[in-house]
C-alpha cells in the first residue's frame, strides 16, 4: 500500500501488520479449497456420475475482497497517521521591546549591557521562524517604535544595529508597553481578543535593566493595558541593579508585570545566560505546530467495507449447480 510522503506515524512499527493481508488471503483462499474437497469426500456415489459445474460464490468472493481491504485499513488505523503543519497563527507577531538606557553602558556583561543584548537579539530575530513578524521598539526616556513588526529579517538586523547603538537618560517601562501595543494593534495581530493569553495574536518580550525613570505610563499601568488585550509580556531583566529608591525592586517589577499579563520573567547576569534565555523565549513565542490526527480516515473506511462485505454475503445469491454437457 502507497503511503503518501507527508504522512507521519504516531505507531510506525504497526505497519509490519500489512503482511498479514497476503498471508490471510492465502489462509481464506486454502480454507475454501479444503472445504470444498471435504464436501466432494462425503458425496453419494450415485451421483457423482452427474458431472456438475462447480457453484460459482460471487458473494463470498466479493465479502473476502472487501474483508481484505478493510483489514488493510485497520491496520494503517492503528498505526495512527498524521500530519504536522504550521498554520496554527496565534503567536504570529512579537513586539522586542528594548532598553537603550544610560545604564545599558555597563560592563558587567562582556562587553556592555547593550551589546550583549543586541547579540541576544540578533540571535532571536535570525533563528525565528520566517513566517513570524517581530517589530521593535527602543525604550529610553521615551518608547519608539523604530520597526513595525514584518517578516523582512534583514530590515529588523540593520534597525537592530543602527537604531540602538546610542543610549539616553530614562527608563519608560509602561511606555514601552504601550507602544509595542499599539504597534500590535496596527498590524492586526490585536483585532480578535482570546479567552487566554496563552492565545494572543500578539506578544510583547521587554528587555531592560532598572527601575522605571520618567513616563507617563507606570509599568503596572502597561501591564494592565496587556492584560485587558490578552497580550502576555515577556520580560527579561538584565544585570542586577538595585532601583530607584521608593520603587519596588527591578525584579519585583518586572515578574508582577509577566505574572498580571501571563508571561514569563527571567534575569541574567551574563552574556551566556541571556542568550539560553532569548533561546528558551523563542522556543515559548514561536508558533506551536498543528497536529492533524487521519486514523480516522482509515478506520472509516474499514468499517463501510466490513458493512458491504456483510451485505455481498447476504444480497448477492451464490450461482445454481448445473450439470455440464454429456
Amino acid at each position: 500500500m502507497s503511503m503518501p510522503s507527508w504522512l507521519e506515524w504516531e505507531a510506525p512499527h504497526l505497519l509490519w501488520g500489512l503482511v498479514l493481508v497476503p498471508v490471510v488471503a492465502v489462509l481464506m483462499l486454502w480454507a475454501s479449497r479444503r472445504r470444498g474437497r471435504g464436501a466432494a469426500r462425503y458425496a453419494d456415489p450415485r451421483l457423482m456420475g452427474a458431472s456438475l459445474r462447480p457453484a460459482r460464490r460471487p458473494g463470498r468472493v466479493v465479502a473476502a475482497a472487501l474483508a481484505l481491504v478493510a483489514l488493510a485499513g485497520g491496520v494503517v488505523a492503528l498505526a495512527r497517521p498524521y500530519e504536522v503543519t504550521n498554520e496554527e497563527k496565534s503567536r504570529a507577531t512579537i513586539m522586542l521591546a528594548m532598553d537603550v538606557s544610560d545604564s545599558m553602558n555597563k560592563t558587567d556583561i562582556n562587553p556592555t549591557r547593550l551589546a550583549a543584548a543586541q547579540d541576544a537579539a540578533r540571535r532571536f530575530i535570525e533563528t525565528a521562524p520566517k513566517d513570524i513578524r517581530i517589530g521593535l521598539v527602543s525604550m529610553a526616556g521615551s518608547a519608539d517604535v523604530v520597526a513595525a513588526p514584518t517578516t523582512d529579517r534583514t530590515e529588523l538586523l540593520t534597525a537592530l544595529r543602527e537604531r540602538f547603538s546610542k543610549t539616553r537618560y530614562g527608563t519608560v517601562i509602561g511606555d514601552a508597553i504601550s507602544t509595542s501595543l499599539s504597534a500590535l494593534r496596527a498590524s492586526g495581530a490585536l483585532d480578535t481578543v482570546p479567552d487566554r493569553p496563552q492565545d494572543a495574536a500578539g506578544r510583547i518580550l521587554l528587555i531592560t535593566d532598572g527601575a522605571q525613570v520618567g513616563g507617563s505610563v507606570q509599568p503596572a499601568e502597561g501591564a494592565q493595558m496587556a492584560a485587558a488585550a490578552r497580550v502576555p509580556v515577556y520580560t527579561i531583566m538584565i544585570g542586577n541593579d538595585p532601583g530607584v529608591r521608593g520603587q519596588p525592586a527591578p525584579p519585583d517589577t518586572l515578574s508582577q508585570i509577566a505574572s498580571t499579563t501571563g508571561g514569563v520573567f527571567a534575569q541574567t547576569a551574563t552574556a551566556g545566560d541571556l542568550q539560553a534565555v532569548f533561546a528558551d523565549m523563542g522556543r515559548v513565542l514561536a508558533p506551536e505546530p498543528d497536529t492533524r490526527q487521519y486514523a480516522w480516515v482509515p478506520a472509516s473506511a474499514s468499517l463501510v467495507l466490513l458493512i458491504l462485505a456483510v451485505a455481498a454475503l447476504a444480497g448477492i445469491p451464490e450461482a445454481t449447480r448445473r450439470p455440464r454437457p454429456a
